[in-house]
């Protein structure tokens, strides 16, 4: 397996951030019609992209 890169590991957590905050705007327009499942899946989309984001500042980190 690969290990991820700088790159991989910045756009990653992007996106799980996106999906996070896309998935509360979802949740929002349905008016809290799905929010047992939504927002599980939102705190589980942050939750990634923080450490997908922390891993990305270590490899920053060793870079530099």
């Amino acid at each position: 397996m690969k290990l991820w890169n700088f790159a991989t590991c910045a756009i990653g957590a992007f996106i799980a951030s996106a999906l996070g905050l896309s998935v509360l705007v979802v949740n929002a327009v349905t008016g809290n019609d799905f929010l047992v499942v939504l927002l599980p899946v939102a705190i589980a989309a942050w939750a990634s992209g923080g450490a997908l984001s922390a891993r990305a500042h270590v490899l920053w980190l060793r870079k530099g």
